[in-house]
């Protein structure tokens, strides 16, 4: 099958389409959409208190703000509560349901999770399999690999594209340059 981003072909994996690698890109935006949905927002409920108060028979609180960091979503009392406790003082909390101020922060804020260790963050990327992993999968997979921080393969890849983009405008401004040549009718 062809990729549907570079079109590169690849082999389904045996589990279907669930194996195949997760665009982490496509898998944030998806999460920032839910996030900033207007009426689909105000279902969302409090991640700490809804527990408590689902197993007493309580009606459930709305949450109507997101902590970028923890990626949990917080009723105003919790949000508060959140914000007061001294290791969690510099975190990013967005509004829910404010579209334009969620998209940017979340997008720039939210770590990369791993797909396999749902509570591992994506902090190497492996040379040799071109994929970002998780610290445990580093150490049960790809322990031999030719591994890098993530971030700075990051950095470089950002760096390689602005230089490709300025190879291909100056490309394109020489091929307008050149005289076009006409095609002759019978």
């Amino acid at each position: 099958m062809a990729c549907p981003m570079c079109r590169k072909e690849f082999t389904i994996p045996d589990d279907g389409l669930t194996g195949t690698q997760k665009n982490f890109f496509m898998d944030k935006l998806v999460h920032v959409r839910n996030l900033s949905a207007g009426q689909e927002a105000q279902h969302i409920p409090c991640d700490l208190c809804s527990g408590d108060e689902a197993s007493a028979g309580e009606t459930v609180k709305p949450a109507f703000k997101y902590c970028v960091q923890c990626q949990q979503n917080y009723c105003e009392q919790c949000s508060l509560h959140h914000r007061k406790m001294k290791g969690y003082s510099n975190h990013n909390q967005v509004d829910i349901g404010k579209e334009s101020e969620s998209l940017e922060q979340i997008s720039k804020f939210s770590p990369a999770m791993c797909e396999k260790h749902k509570s591992e963050e994506i902090k190497v990327f492996c040379q040799e399999c071109r994929v970002a992993i998780c610290m445990m999968c580093f150490i049960k997979s790809h322990r031999t690999h030719d591994c890098s921080d993530i971030e700075e393969v990051s950095d470089n890849l950002r760096g390689l594209v602005v230089t490709d983009t300025v190879k291909v405008t100056d490309f394109l401004t020489k091929t307008e340059e050149l005289p076009r040549i006409e095609k002759k009718e019978e």
